[in-house]
């Protein structure tokens, strides 16, 4: 019995206690942009990172996240929930009921958001961040 007990209290001591998967896992954290990738058909401009173009987003293990960009000395917050919806797909879901779904790859210490202009299918992005 007391056997049975030590095992018990092993397994639940093992346990995941904040419930995230190894996947949503990796995204929490703070992600700092090297550089935006821009493809407008055959086109391809990169613009990276600087003093006055920046951009740092927050994943919380709550599932919240912040979006804080800063261009030319203007920075705009923007909050929202954050979730992991399919293979490598990340839906950000704003306050205002605006869902943004993106395509995503991730490793230990780097972060690529991909996505599509939604005003033109030919617009590409692909942002490049590192963990801080």
């Amino acid at each position: 019995m007391k056997k049975l007990l030590l095992i018990a209290l092993l397994i639940i001591g093992c346990d995941n206690s904040n419930g995230l998967s190894s996947e949503s896992e990796q995204l929490v954290g703070i992600w700092e942009m090297a550089e935006v990738k821009q493809t407008t058909g055959t086109e391809v401009e990169i613009t990276m990172s600087d003093e006055n173009y920046n951009e740092i987003l927050t994943f919380n293990s709550d599932g919240t996240y912040t979006d804080v960009m800063e261009e030319s000395g203007n920075i705009s917050t923007t909050t929202a929930n954050w979730e992991l919806i399919g293979a490598n797909q990340l839906q950000v879901t704003h306050s205002n009921g605006n869902i943004v779904i993106m395509n995503y790859s991730i490793n230990e210490t780097t972060l690529i958001l991909y996505s599509t202009s939604s005003n033109n299918p030919d617009i590409s992005y692909e942002v490049t961040y590192y963990k801080q």
